[in-house]
Parts: C-alpha cells; structure tokens; sequence
C-alpha cells in the first residue's frame, strides 16, 4: 500500500479520536449531573410555609414557598448535599445540616439557620460528625435536637455505605451548648421527633440489644420508642409490639397519642415493595392504612392543627435509579390526596 495512503488513513484515524473525545468531554455528564428534581429533604412551618430541596443539574438547591411566592434561598456545590432541615416553633427561621456528599477523608457538618423574611443565613456549628436529622424543641425554639453518626461505612462487603453510631444531641442556642442525651452508639436510628408537652424524644430504630445473637439479629424488627430524655436508659416501644412488618418513616399527631408512619403494605405478596402510609392510634391500640398509591410513599409530615399529612411521593421506584418525587397532601384520615405544585421540581 502507498505510504502517503497510510499516513492518510492513520492521520484520519487520529482526528476522529480526538473530535470524538472532545464531544465527550463536552456532552458527558457526571453522576452528580444526572440528578434533577425533589428530594425527600423538606419541612412545612406552622404557618404553612414549605422549605424544600430540589436538584438541579446535581447542584443542591433550597427554596421557601409561600402562597404568594416561591424564591431560592441556597444553592450548593455538587459535591454537597442538605441532610435535613427543620423550621423553628414559630415559622420565622429554617435549620439545615449541610455535609460533604463523598466522606472518605472525613465527616464534617455544618448546621445553618435561615431567616425566612431576608433568606440570609448564619452559620450555628460545625462538627466532625455526619448530621442526619434535625428537630426543634415545640417547648423551646432555643434548643435543636440532631441526631449525629459517628461513622459512615458499610457493615458489609456488599451493602450501601450508611451513617451508623448514632446517638440524640442536642444544641441550645442561646447559651451556644451541646448536650448528649443517649450512649447507644446505634447501628440505626432515624425519624427524631421531639415531644411538645414532655421531656421526650421519639425514634425509630431496630428493637435488638447490644448482646444480640446473630439469630436474633436477623429477626430483629424496626420500630418506634420514646426516650425520656432524664433517663434514656429506659426507652421503650410505642409501636405495634405485635406487628411483623418493619415501621420505617414517621410523623406524631399533635395533641394525641398518634402518629403516621410509612410501611411496607405487600412484604407477603413477594415482587416488588410497596410503601404506603398508615395511622396508628398506641393509646386504643388501633391502626389504619391511609394510601393505596402501590408505590413508594415517604416521609410524612403533620400539619400544627394536626388536620393535614403532607408526604412523598416517588413515581419511578424500583422503575428507574433516579428517584422522581413529588410532593402530596392529604386529610389525617387519608382522604383528599391532592399533588402540591412546586415550581423547582
């Protein structure tokens, strides 16, 4: 073959290779990139005031709405994500924990306060810890509960990687204090929930001991307990004991001895899961399920007037590896589910 024919040909070869890597590196988008849309991270004020995460090209993005409008208040780095966030008593500020989206060279949170007139923030505290939810005291709008994981890593070769050694803080602002109030170091505790009548906090958590055998491990259910804050040794189960099925996400009823909580609503039926919402009543023992969306419905959060339970709605479970939430309402005896229009989702 003519030599100028295979220069030609090679020359040809390598401007193709590079046209076609410049293309990738301008149209290829990250992992990070690909993430559009709510999160399961908001809250609703006692004046009805709803904060909420939205991404945006993988960029964590905060907005208030109201019923006049609805503005931006933070925008993060890809690299970055909002953990949790919780309005104060009275509605006029907005906590939220920021962390670092990849924790291998270390756990650091920074907890911020909002105003909500002017959008402007305030740094509360950092702490070489991974917070993973917030809650204010309703008796005290100077003191915010977190809950705080030592460590974040995978218990297993083949699991996700979570937060785990998790114990109940609290930091008091105005004296600029934290108090730890429990030594449990948890495998798992989530949705913190503070009492507005006694010194109590409610979690829900895996019902296993410290000396557990690992057959008792594996028959180990999640449920709800209270944790009376003077003596935390002494928590108990405030949840169905007699109930099989795994209580995950869930909400207090003001003013009763309630609450709404997420479960699994087909754990007999085999296939895929199904999360729905459900209302229990400990006092009456008596529970009721609220959704039949046979989908994945989360994080339930109660109106102050204890009339209304707005909550998560993710259409793409187990459809697609990118979640794609919506946010719902409806009445406390599950009737009236109507979608709530945000703007940024």
């Amino acid at each position: 073959m003519n030599k100028k024919i295979i220069i030609l040909i090679f020359s040809s070869i390598g401007l193709i290779t590079s046209f076609l890597v410049i293309i990738g590196i301008l149209f290829n988008k990250t992992e990070d990139e690909k993430i559009n849309g709510l999160t399961e991270v908001y809250d609703v004020s006692v004046n009805g005031v709803i904060a909420y995460v939205s991404h945006s090209k993988g960029h964590p993005e905060l907005y208030i709405k109201t019923e006049q409008e609805e503005k931006l208040a933070l925008k993060l780095d890809v690299d970055q994500i909002i953990t949790d966030m919780a309005f104060s008593p009275n509605g006029t500020t907005l906590a939220y924990s920021i962390s670092d989206e990849e924790v291998e060279d270390g756990l650091e949170s920074s907890v911020q306060l909002l105003d909500i007139r002017s959008l402007d923030s305030k740094n509360l505290f950092q702490k070489a810890t991974y917070i993973t939810e917030l809650a204010f005291d309703p008796k005290d709008e100077n003191k915010l509960f977190y809950l705080s994981a030592e460590t974040y890593e995978n218990y297993s070769p083949i699991a996700r990687a979570y937060p785990h050694d998790i114990d109940v803080f609290s930091y008091h602002l105005s004296e600029d204090i934290h108090i730890q109030h429990t030594e449990m170091a948890s495998y798992s505790i989530n949705s913190l929930q503070v009492s507005p009548t006694e010194d109590v906090v409610y979690v829900q958590m895996d019902d296993v001991a410290d000396d557990a055998t690992a057959e008792e491990i594996f028959e180990m259910k999640q449920q709800i307990f209270q944790i009376p804050l003077d003596k935390p040794e002494q928590f108990s189960v405030i949840s169905d004991n007699d109930r099989d099925i795994d209580i995950y996400d869930f909400a207090l009823v003001p003013n009763k001895e309630a609450m709404v909580f997420q479960s699994v609503s087909n754990a007999s039926a085999g296939g895929t899961f199904q999360y729905e919402l459900y209302y229990y009543d400990w006092e009456q023992k008596k529970e009721k399920r609220l959704t039949d969306l046979q989908s994945y419905a989360a994080h339930p959060i109660i109106t102050h007037d204890g009339k209304h339970v707005y909550f998560i709605v993710d259409r793409q479970f187990a459809k697609s590896h990118y979640p794609e939430n919506y946010l719902y309402k409806m009445d406390i005896d599950g009737t009236n589910v109507k979608e709530i229009t945000l703007e940024h989702n």
